[in-house]
């Protein structure tokens, strides 16, 4: 009696211990989210039009001159620092990159709060998403680091 009921006892703190990790790890993958939020394609159009967004293009030289968005200024997620995004923590900044299957827009995003931003947006559809809108790229002119002030 005694071994089956230590057996159950055992079976249910198993179960009730995963189902705990399981809810930890959802709470992990909110809490991400909730550092960024995301944008559509006709609000950060709007944005731009009215100038209240910076806008920060995660990508390779290469690939920021071939076409970006408007204002954008090229960044590099794992260099990013006050200087490359501005002192004003509280600016609105929207990231992107490639299109919804690059990450880089998410890890520049993640990277910006880190670094005490907190108005910080990812536009996930990307280069891609913004060409499929029909909205119009601009060729970029690439010399090193661009400040997102100066």
């Amino acid at each position: 009696m005694f071994r089956k009921l230590s057996a159950a006892l055992l079976t249910a703190g198993l179960v009730l211990g995963g189902a705990t990790a399981a809810l930890a790890c959802e709470g992990q993958k909110s809490m991400e989210a909730k550092k960024y939020e995301k944008v559509d394609t006709t609000t950060l159009a709007s944005w731009i039009d009215q100038k209240a967004s910076k806008v920060f293009h995660a990508a390779s030289e290469e690939t920021y001159a071939a076409g970006t968005l408007p204002t954008a200024v090229r960044v590099d997620y794992a260099a990013m620092s006050a200087e490359t995004l501005g002192a004003d923590k509280g600016a609105k900044m929207t990231f992107l990159c490639a299109n919804t299957m690059c990450s880089a827009s998410k890890k520049a995003a993640l990277a910006a709060v880190d670094l005490g931003y907190t108005d910080v947006h990812v536009f996930e559809e990307g280069v891609a998403g913004w060409k499929a809108a029909g909205k119009d790229l601009v060729v970029a002119e690439t010399k090193g680091k661009v400040r997102a002030d100066g």
